[in-house]
């Protein structure tokens, strides 16, 4: 009699501790963001308004080939796309340059970039924020020296 209730006494701490084993993700607060690690630059959200933009104009052209979209809903989307597109790719290129713009977005580009370089220095070839004594880039791998 003692050895069966031994018996369903380990058996119970174990199903409890394969229990908390397998909920602890679910059990445990707040969650862990890998992209929290990561400063987004300015240049670097400018780049993935890029691919944004090229994405749609590519759904946009793949919808009209398969008939989706009528002549007119097309050329009005593509001109629109391809002015944004062109907009974002004239900031990208004046922040590389270092002349930031004149635009709205460039402005407020140029004011992100200025307090990000006051705490942190950034890639020449990505954009990518970096502590001071990083020798190289996190994103690219390029020489920080």
């Amino acid at each position: 009699m003692d050895n069966s209730v031994f018996s369903a006494l380990v058996m119970t701490l174990v199903l409890f501790g394969a229990g908390l084993y397998i909920f602890e993700p679910f059990i445990r607060r707040g969650t862990v963001s890998l992209r929290d690690d990561y400063a987004e630059t300015p240049l670097q959200g400018l780049l993935s308004q890029k691919d944004t933009i090229y994405s749609a104009l590519k759904d946009l052209e793949f919808d009209y080939q398969t008939g989706k979209l009528s002549d007119d809903d097309y050329e009005e989307l593509r001109k629109k796309f391809t002015a944004e597109a062109s907009t974002v790719l004239e900031e990208i290129d004046s922040m590389r340059s270092g002349k930031n713009g004149g635009s709205k977005a460039g402005k407020k580009s140029q004011k992100t970039a200025s307090a990000t370089a006051v705490k942190e220095r950034t890639c020449d070839k990505c954009g990518f924020a970096h502590e001071e004594d990083d020798k190289f880039c996190q994103s690219c791998g390029a020489d920080l020296v």
